[in-house]
């Protein structure tokens, strides 16, 4: 298990990366103009986009899982997790 400053570590490394890849498409904030370099790429990695970027690259992420044999196939109920009570026939009544 990833301790708390691995993971906030990574998290900063991975919005570093996507900050330099934005400066690198010639991104600007037209807000800010003066922010240049590392100063744009600092408020860049800050931003929410740059998180809301980084989220949903981890989304798009997976990790093969593989087994040492196959699953072995077994029949399925959906509804097995309902209890089934038995409910009598409905009677009716002549009058």
């Amino acid at each position: 298990m990833m301790q708390d400053d691995a993971i906030l570590d990574m998290a900063q490394v991975q919005a570093l990366e996507i900050a330099d890849s934005l400066i690198a498409a010639k991104v600007y904030l037209p807000d800010k103009p003066e922010l240049q370099g590392l100063a744009l790429r600092d408020q860049l990695a800050s931003s929410k986009f740059v998180a809301l970027t980084a989220y949903l690259q981890k989304v798009g992420a997976y990790r093969e899982v593989t087994k040492d044999k196959p699953a072995e196939p077994s029949m399925l109920n959906p509804d097995s997790h309902r209890e089934t009570e038995k409910v009598p026939a409905a009677t009716t009544q002549a009058h």
